[in-house]
């Protein structure tokens, strides 16, 4: 009787056990094994090892078969794929081999674990960390196998602060649970957008032909958070972010669910930041007859501040001068700040002169470039140098003298020898800054400057095709 009566309390157990773990487990493939916090599934934690559904960045869609995972990996110690289903547990691993990632653009250039699918194969990796899991069962037949890929993971952001370069957050200490990663004083010098992204690249490429994709980047989940931009997405749109000094935090934490589902940030304004300058004008005889009042007045135009951030306190523009009449330039309408000549003048500039009230003169008319370094005290005035570049000019050299505009009058021309996008730069003896920090365009027959925005709309245009600037009425041509 003691022996049925134990046997009986061991079913019943045994039972209750299994019901629970019906009730909390569900079916899917988890990431288990010593390595993780999760040790096997009947551990208390164990959905929180459910992969999710992968999405196929080619299509922004969900891929049959394809599963994702965000999850802490203690370095040496095995791990491996389950799948629950049915109520019976497949375990799967693969023999990862260390390898460059497979080329494509925007690819991260890191070595990650590849291998092919198998069954009763565990996994390890060299170091503590946390690790992008991908996993393909190639049901589209279009991989060669089955794939497993282990990508190793450091957080950073691309954006406004970097001109959609990378900066990288710093790595936490190691926890299997939760980690937080962190960019101090990160200065934003003019109000943008950002995303997060892992290991400086948009995606990761599962084949050759990049037939098959995987997000590495977080982006606002705006639908589901009613645009507040508070919640985050693989691949979701692009996080607003103003001007100053920022804390931002990117938090971890092991959780089941879509992958959305293991994130959260804070961002956190420590400090304004104020350009050394935001504007810079010039006045004189042809432009706005001295009178600050006047529409004529020039405002020049900034250097783009995305290169690096070489381009703070610069400002620039083309005009067609005559050498009898002079002018000034004024960091703001008021003769209290108006100069002749800021600093130390470049070797290449003109041989300007400033007559008996202190106003500058070219030494003939034509077309000249201003270029004035506010920040590090330095000017040119000097022949104006305006350049095609790309598409439309056969190459994306810089300089080339088939793409020089040259003076017809008061315009400035060139004819573009092949088909594809317009793209027209300005450039000095001072620059430091590539050209597209001095861009412009025309746009519904006005010239429009790229300045501290973005990339402008594309101009298309055909060979043979004639562009006309005239920088002073602000026009142009294609003809």
């Amino acid at each position: 009787m003691s022996i049925a009566a134990a046997a009986m309390m061991f079913t019943a157990c045994k039972k209750d056990k299994q019901q629970d773990l019906d009730n909390v487990v569900e079916e899917g493939f988890y990431v288990i094994g010593e390595a993780s916090a999760v040790a096997s599934l009947q551990d208390a934690d164990a959905p929180k090892a459910k992969m999710s559904a992968g999405t196929n960045e080619v299509d922004k869609k969900k891929r049959d078969g394809m599963y994702e995972k965000y999850i802490a990996l203690e370095g040496n110690k095995e791990f491996e794929l389950v799948l629950l289903e049915g109520g019976e547990e497949i375990h799967y691993g693969a023999n990862l081999v260390l390898s460059d990632t497979l080329e494509g653009d925007n690819v991260p250039q890191i070595r990650v674990y590849e291998g092919v699918m198998a069954q009763n194969v565990k996994m390890k990796v060299e170091k503590d960390g946390l690790y992008h899991i991908i996993l393909d069962l190639n049901k589209a037949g279009d991989l060669e196998n089955k794939l497993i890929m282990v990508v190793p993971v450091e957080w950073g952001v691309r954006g406004a602060m970097n001109s959609w370069g990378y900066s990288a957050m710093t790595t936490p200490a190691f926890n299997k649970t939760s980690m937080t990663f962190v960019i101090e004083d990160q200065l934003v010098k003019e109000a943008g957008t950002f995303k997060f992204a892992h290991s400086n690249g948009w995606k990761f490429q599962l084949d050759k032909a990049g037939n098959v994709k995987a997000e590495n980047n977080l982006g606002s989940n705006a639908e589901a958070d009613g645009g507040a931009y508070t919640s985050l997405l693989p691949g979701g749109k692009n996080l607003p972010i103003e001007r100053g000094y920022w804390k931002l935090e990117l938090k971890w934490t092991l959780n089941g669910g879509q992958l959305e589902e293991s994130f959260t940030y804070t961002p956190t304004k420590t400090q304004d930041y104020t350009p050394a300058y935001e504007h810079l004008y010039m006045i004189g005889t042809d432009f706005g007859n001295w009178n600050w009042e006047s529409d004529g007045v020039v405002e020049l135009t900034a250097v783009n501040q995305g290169d690096a951030g070489n381009g703070e306190g610069q400002f620039w523009c083309v005009r067609y001068f005559k050498a009898d009449n002079g002018f000034k330039f004024a960091t703001e309408k008021d003769w209290g700040v108006a100069f002749a000549i800021r600093g130390d003048l470049s070797e290449e500039a003109a041989a300007i002169t400033t007559d008996g009230d202190g106003n500058i003169h070219v030494p003939a008319d034509g077309f000249y470039m201003v270029h004035i370094d506010l920040l590090n005290n330095k000017m040119t005035v000097e022949e104006a140098k305006v350049y095609g570049i790309g598409d439309a000019f056969g190459a994306w050299d810089k300089e080339m003298d088939a793409a020089k505009f040259v003076a017809n009058g008061e315009a400035m021309e060139v004819t573009t020898s092949a088909a594809g996008n317009l793209r027209i730069y300005a450039t000095s003896s001072i620059v430091n800054t590539d050209w597209w920090t001095r861009e412009f365009n025309i746009f519904d027959g006005k010239i429009e400057y790229r300045g501290t925005g973005g990339d402008q709309a594309a101009v298309p245009v055909n060979a043979g095709q004639k562009v006309s600037l005239n920088f002073n009425a602000g026009t142009g041509s294609i003809q």
